[in-house]
């Protein structure tokens, strides 16, 4: 129940504690300071191997895709599903702007001389 917690507290500590930024605190934000980030590289050669590696990540991605749904889900995301499907729609159908938008884009296109597509 707790586990999520508990990475957090892991993720906060290592990103303050290593990045030489504020951990949270009743203190924070503090002027002038942002957030604080760590990044961690591991090379999957140098642990079980690169096909290792890929064969299980492969496995527990199917496994977790293969899992049941709840009543009205029709499939089980991860992370980067919602934007991959949103690129694959984009390249087939373009990229939508508001009509508030537009206009503006189309201001400044007819004041640069820039002729737009149709």
């Amino acid at each position: 129940m707790y586990k999520g917690f508990g990475l957090g507290l892991l993720i906060d500590l290592l990103s303050g504690g290593l990045s030489g930024g504020p951990c949270s605190s009743p203190a924070f934000p503090i002027a002038g300071q942002g957030n604080a980030g760590v990044f961690v590289v591991f090379n999957p050669a140098l642990f079980g191997g690169v096909e290792h590696f890929l064969t299980e990540t492969d496995g527990l991605t199917a496994y977790i895709r293969g899992c049941p749904t709840a009543e009205g889900v029709s499939a089980v995301t991860l992370p980067g599903d919602p934007e991959r499907s949103a690129k694959a729609r984009r390249q087939a159908e373009g990229i939508p702007i508001p009509d508030g938008t537009w206009e503006l884009i189309a201001k400044d296109a007819g004041e640069l001389g820039v002729t737009l597509p149709g």
